[in-house]
């Protein structure tokens, strides 16, 4: 039987490499550039929708925190050059801010593992962000307003969270003081509402749902 000398072998194992080599770029192109990629797109709405509950809550009316206004144009707000940056996640505050383990965002319930890696990946692939402002699509219901600028901190149903319970929040007040908190702030609470309407009809929806004074 043949048997090839060592000298043989070494001289063929840069040949079995580059073939080697070859095969898996091959295999690389079928998956990746021949249309398999694993890669999944994410959905903008899946990413606004985590924006609307975790971070509106803060970054909304005249006492923004960092002055970041996201209730009524997210998408106007956040391509600023520096809160989102499309394709670079590590240049995107918005990002380094929700995987910061000193300074987290939000900053009482840091937000689980699958929503920073939705925000990340959303970023990489572009960050694409083209919903309506809130203030051109028409007037706002109660429970759009409610879930768009206070379930972030008193839960989605009211059941409270980084706030209290709704039926706590509003016991004592009618529809007007609940406005007026909602567009002025009370206690460690920010104003959410800058447009006074809004305040009145997110007042009306609380009291109506939760009770009042």
């Amino acid at each position: 039987m043949f048997s090839p000398t060592r000298a043989g072998r070494a001289a063929a194992a840069p040949a079995v490499c580059a073939l080697a080599l070859a095969g898996l770029v091959a295999a690389c192109d079928d998956e990746v550039f021949g249309g398999r990629s694993t890669v999944v797109p994410v959905d903008q709405e899946d990413v606004l929708r985590i924006i609307d509950t975790e971070c509106v809550a803060c970054h909304a009316g005249v006492d923004a925190a960092g002055d970041l206004d996201l209730s009524s144009d997210v998408c106007g707000r956040i391509f600023d050059g520096l809160t989102v940056v499309p394709g670079a996640p590590y240049a995107s505050q918005l990002y380094l801010r929700v995987v910061s383990p000193s300074a987290p965002m939000p900053p009482d319930a840091p937000l689980p593992d699958e929503d920073a890696a939705l925000i990340k990946a959303w970023i990489e692939q572009g960050a694409a962000c083209d919903r309506e402002p809130f203030v051109e699509a028409g007037p706002a219901d109660g429970a759009e307003l409610y879930s768009r600028s206070c379930a972030g901190c008193h839960g989605a149903s009211g059941e409270g969270g980084a706030g209290p319970a709704m039926a706590t929040a509003a016991a004592g007040l009618d529809a007007a003081g609940v406005a007026a908190v909602a567009q002025s702030g009370s206690g460690t609470m920010p104003g959410i509402l800058a447009d006074a309407e809004e305040a009145a009809v997110v007042g009306a929806y609380v009291v109506e749902t939760w009770g009042g004074g």
